[in-house]
């Protein structure tokens, strides 16, 4: 039998990571606020605009401990104003705290809670040509601004997923008198701007990549937001 070692610290830190986890749901909490607040950069309503919709049900993305904040997807039929289940969906736009490794894409720092905007988009290893055609004019606008790079990860040994992100570890912007939900509205404010100046037609692009094979008159299964 493999023997089992728990230390005083890893006992003593449950307390604090749940404490963590509850102040990570309020910040995500924050970030949701301010979609439904829309303002002068709405951009839910301009990834409406373009087939992008928050999410049938967001699988291991809406675990409370994995990511806190709003997620879309692109619909699988144009009749619905409901994106793909994220754990479902080839691509996802999120804005939010990350707080581990989801689906391959991880924190910048391991096990440490980042404020996290990103373009996800997973795909087979035989198509990463053509993902980096797709994806690319989403890249070269969002590149230009602060803050936001470009990384491929292994995801399976068959599939890549690349992501477009602009990441805060909590470690690298802490100080004592940080109003942390001020800066998760400042830091959805600020992200959700540069996400709205991707043109329609680059997200068109994007969109009918990720969406190749899926029919879009077969109907969604389960309830909205089921999670």
């Amino acid at each position: 039998m493999t023997e089992v070692n728990i230390s005083l610290q890893d006992i003593a830190s449950t307390t604090s990571w749940r404490r963590l986890e509850t102040s990570c749901r309020a910040l995500g909490g924050e970030t949701a606020r301010q979609v439904l607040l829309g303002g002068v950069n709405n951009l839910q309503n301009k990834l409406n605009e373009v087939g992008i919709f928050q999410p049938n049900g967001w699988g291991d993305f809406g675990n409370p401990g994995i990511f806190n904040g709003v997620i879309y997807t692109p619909r699988k039929s144009s009749k619905l104003n409901y994106g793909i289940k994220a754990s479902d969906s080839n691509l996802v736009v999120c804005v939010g705290i990350l707080l581990a490794e989801t689906y391959r894409v991880p924190t910048l720092i391991a096990d440490v809670p980042e404020f996290f905007a990103a373009v996800c988009l997973w795909v087979s290893k035989d198509d990463t040509a053509r993902a980096e055609s797709a994806i690319a004019p989403i890249y070269r606008v969002l590149s230009s601004l602060e803050g936001w790079t470009s990384k491929q990860y292994s995801h399976t040994a068959d599939t890549e997923v690349f992501v477009i992100r602009r990441s805060k570890s909590f470690t690298a912007m802490y100080d004592e008198n940080v109003d942390w939900l001020d800066y998760a509205r400042s830091f959805y404010i600020s992200a959700a701007a540069d996400l709205s100046l991707v043109n329609g037609a680059a997200w068109a692009s994007l969109i009918t990549f990720a969406m190749e094979g899926v029919d879009e008159n077969e109907k969604s299964g389960g309830s909205e937001n089921e999670s």
